[in-house]
C-alpha cells in the first residue's frame, strides 16, 4: 500500500516509517524539516497549516491511505490556543481536504488520550466511547480534529496514550528525567526537577505503538476510534524509580512547591487487540533505550 505519514520526522513518524517499510509498504512523508534519513520513497517538506502545499504534496504521492501524525504534540507546552487550532485543527483540515480528491482507503488520525479529561477511577481503564472532556487547549484541539477525521468517509481516530522509547525529544516528563539523571552521573546537576510524581499514567513502549497503527492501516474500520494504550496504568514516582535503576544513579528529587493536580490515565485497549494486537514490549525496554540513546548524545 502507498501510505502518506504526515509528521515522518518526529518521534513516531520514523519509528513508523521503517515499520511499515519493513512489512513492505511504499511509505512516504511530510515534514516541517528536512528528514532525509527516513525510511521513506520520498519527503515532502511542508507545514500543515499551508493548505496549498498539503495539497500538492499529497496529489504528488498519490497515497492508498494516510497517517495523520503532524502536530503539536506536547500536552505541557506554554502554547497560545490559536497556535493549537493552526496546527492541530487546521492543519488536519488541510490533509482531510486533500485526501478528499484521492481514491484514499484510510485516514488515520493520531489523537490522544487527553480528550477524555480527568475520569472517574471507578470508570477506569477508559473505553472509546467515554464522553471527551479535554482539560486543556491541547484536548481541546484533538476533539476538534477527531470530528474532522471522522467526517471523512474513510476517517479512522487513533487516541494514543503516552507512547515512551528511543528517539523520544525533551519536553515530555521521561526524557528530562533521563537527561537530568545523566548531567548527574557527569557531576554537573546536583538535583533532579520535576514536577507532580503521584498522577499514574498509561506507557506504551514506541514500537508496540507503531505496531498499533501498523495493525489500524490494515485492519481497522473507518468510522471507528481505536484507543492504543498499554491498559496498566503507572505512578510517575515508580516511572522515575525504575529509570533511575536503568542509569545507576540515586538522585536527589525537588517537586518544587507548586502542587499540579493528580491524574490517573488509563485506556481500555481492547478493540484494537479484537484486531490481533498486543504489546510485546515492557516499560523497563523503553526506558534502557532512552536512557542509552541520552548517554550517547552526552557522552
Amino acid at each position: 500500500m502507498r501510505v502518506l505519514i504526515t509528521g515522518i520526522g518526529g518521534f513516531v513518524g520514523r519509528h513508523l516509517a521503517r515499520r511499515l517499510t519493513a512489512v513492505g509498504h511504499d511509505v512516504y512523508g511530510l515534514s516541517l524539516k528536512t528528514a532525509d534519513d527516513v525510511d521513506a520513497v520520498e519527503v515532502h517538506v511542508v507545514d500543515v497549516r499551508a493548505r496549498d502545499e498539503v495539497a500538492a504534496a499529497i496529489s504528488a504521492s498519490l497515497p492508498e491511505a494516510v497517517i495523520h501524525l503532524a502536530g503539536l504534540a506536547r500536552p505541557r507546552a506554554n502554547k497560545p490556543s490559536d497556535e493549537f487550532m493552526q496546527v492541530n485543527v487546521e492543519g488536519t483540515r488541510h490533509v482531510v481536504e486533500a485526501a478528499g480528491s484521492q481514491a484514499i482507503r484510510r485516514v488515520v488520525l493520531a489523537s490522544s488520550g487527553q480528550v477524555y479529561g480527568q475520569v472517574e477511577a471507578s470508570l477506569q481503564p477508559i473505553g472509546e466511547n467515554q464522553t471527551r472532556a479535554p482539560l486543556s487547549d491541547y484536548g481541546r484541539s484533538k476533539v476538534a480534529a477527531e470530528d474532522i477525521v471522522l467526517g471523512h468517509p474513510a476517517g479512522i481516530v487513533v487516541r494514543s496514550f503516552n507512547s515512551i522509547g528511543r528517539g523520544q525529544p525533551r519536553g515530555f516528563a521521561l526524557p528530562d528525567f533521563a537527561h537530568q539523571l545523566a548531567e548527574i552521573k557527569a557531576g554537573r546537576r546536583e538535583v533532579l526537577k520535576c514536577g507532580n510524581l503521584e498522577s499514574r499514567l498509561d506507557f506504551l513502549h514506541v514500537s508496540d505503538a507503531v505496531e498499533g497503527y501498523r495493525v489500524i492501516l490494515e485492519q481497522g474500520q473507518p468510522g471507528e476510534v481505536y484507543n492504543l494504550a498499554s491498559g496498566v496504568d503507572r505512578e510517575m514516582q515508580e516511572m522515575l524509580e525504575r529509570l533511575m535503576d536503568v542509569a545507576g544513579v540515586r538522585a536527589t528529587v525537588d517537586t518544587g512547591t507548586k502542587r499540579s493536580a493528580i491524574h490517573l490515565l488509563k485506556g481500555d485497549n481492547e478493540r484494537l487487540r479484537a484486531l490481533g494486537w498486543a504489546p510485546t514490549h515492557t516499560v523497563e525496554e523503553a526506558l534502557r533505550d532512552l536512557w542509552e540513546e541520552v548517554t550517547a548524545q552526552t557522552n
